[in-house]
């Protein structure tokens, strides 16, 4: 009986000894790009979706407020935010303010908020709404005829691209966003840090 109960202890310190160092053992948490030394796509940021394929610059071109023609590739050099916005969009209203002041803080040498109106109607109508909005720090950008918009293949309204600093595709986010909150920006440090990430993105058809 003595042998059986000396048994038992035995046991029972086993599992205790067990038991604590089961609760010592790190807690799985799951993670997320950044974990992984990916990008930070987190909160504010949660629906940009990452291109998955390395694709060549884009041929995208517009005019300014001022009718100069301007392309994607004036930007070389520098991480670019592309946002298409339209007056009839309730989501682009709502977020070109956020825009607005993302470009008044980050626009620089290594970072460019690039906001393309495709109203139909073009500067009129565009002009008129960016007053309404009380924006200030982006400049007039147009696309009346839509060309920009269907090279690019726009599936939603707002859409908003990030290029790299040699105009390839980085990612895009579909629907409005907090494009000043602390995510954005942490998002964006992550790629003006990093200008060979693309590098590692599988080529198209490879």
């Amino acid at each position: 009986m003595a042998s059986k109960s000396k048994a038992n202890l035995i046991g029972l310190s086993v599992f205790a000894v067990i038991i604590g160092a089961i609760a010592f053992l790190p807690r799985f948490e799951p993670a997320g790009p950044e974990a992984l030394g990916g990008p930070p796509v987190t909160g504010a940021m949660r629906y940009f979706d990452l291109a998955k394929v390395r694709l060549p610059r884009p041929e995208i071109s517009w005019t300014t407020g001022t009718g100069e023609t301007v392309s994607l590739s004036d930007f070389q050099g520098k991480v670019v935010l592309l946002n298409y916005w339209a007056s009839w969009c309730a989501p682009c209203l709502r977020e070109l303010p956020s825009l607005d002041r993302l470009a008044a803080r980050y626009n620089s040498d290594k970072f460019r908020v690039i906001a393309l109106n495709v109203d139909p109607e073009g500067k009129a109508l565009a002009s008129k709404t960016a007053k309404s909005l009380n924006l200030s720090a982006l400049e007039l950008n147009l696309d009346p005829e839509l060309i920009a918009y269907r090279a690019i293949g726009i599936r939603a309204m707002p859409s908003t691209f990030l290029f790299d600093q040699n105009g390839v595709v980085i990612g895009v986010l579909r629907g409005a966003a907090e494009w000043d909150s602390r995510d954005a920006e942490t998002l964006f440090d992550y790629f003006i840090q990093r200008p060979d990430y693309t590098d590692g993105l599988r080529k198209l058809g490879s």
